[in-house]
């Protein structure tokens, strides 16, 4: 299998803070893998260091083969990034589909170069895109209601099919189950895994709900304090003692 992401001998400081120390590893392509840890074990710094909203102290980051360490957030979504956040950040003002137009649109113009002329005048192309997008996380059924006024649920949904409609390579998700319904979690992780077979996708995800993780991922990699603790199989997750220790507590077993 080929490589989609390397993270290298990654290490973040800021004036007192350690946030991460020599972190190694990386995705293959189709895979689905979980970051795990604590509180303040440095997931959030990871996926800031990754997506480009934070340079690393030192190592690099590999996106099929190239160097992104200088590269924008923006730049890294152009390659085939993208990234729903653990608060959904999506425009509340406007409708769903509103939503869904504007990442549909933004997609288009980087592709075919179609500029800002008629940007809400999408072609049948676009309006295509946007159906299939809504359909794709079962949205299409409330497309006019403005997100204000919608679920947490459904906004985390939202989020996903903004990135989704972006067709990304690697999509990063954080946190995507936080603060939902065991019946909203169970439908979300149905959708993720639809969504990684339908659009080929290999998927970066941090998680606290763990039968989540042992659900969706290939590969679980934990972190304590900064630093990788072990990259592996959920199985060998499971049972790893130091793991355990840190984080699982010995009822998983």
């Amino acid at each position: 299998m080929s490589k989609c992401l390397e993270v290298q001998q990654i290490s973040k400081t800021w004036p007192e803070i350690r946030a991460l120390t020599n972190v190694n590893f990386s995705l293959e392509k189709n895979e689905i893998h979980a970051i795990i840890g604590p509180n303040g074990a440095g997931k959030s710094t990871l996926f800031g260091v990754i997506s480009g909203e934070i340079e690393p102290t030192t190592g690099q980051v590999l996106f099929f083969n190239e160097n992104v360490n200088k590269l924008p957030d923006w730049k890294r979504v152009r390659m085939g990034m993208a990234r729903a956040f653990q608060v959904p950040k999506v425009f509340p003002s406007l409708t769903i589909e509103e939503n869904i137009l504007i990442s549909c649109r933004i997609n288009d113009q980087w592709k075919n170069r179609t500029g800002l002329r008629g940007f809400f005048k999408p072609s049948a192309k676009v309006k295509e895109k946007v159906q299939q997008s809504l359909n794709d996380v079962d949205l299409y059924n409330q497309k006019d209601k403005l997100v204000s006024n919608i679920s947490h649920g459904d906004k985390k949904r939202l989020e996903i099919a903004i990135a989704i409609a972006l067709q990304p390579k690697l999509l990063l998700l954080d946190e995507p189950t936080a603060g939902m319904s065991p019946e909203d979690t169970a439908a979300t992780v149905k959708l993720i895994r639809q969504l990684h077979d339908s659009h080929d996708l290999t998927i970066l995800l941090t998680e606290h709900d763990m039968e989540v993780v042992f659900t969706l991922a290939d590969r679980i990699s934990v972190l304590n304090r900064g630093e990788l603790l072990v990259t592996d199989s959920p199985q060998e997750i499971k049972k790893n003692e130091l793991v355990r220790e840190v984080y699982l507590g010995k009822e998983v077993i």
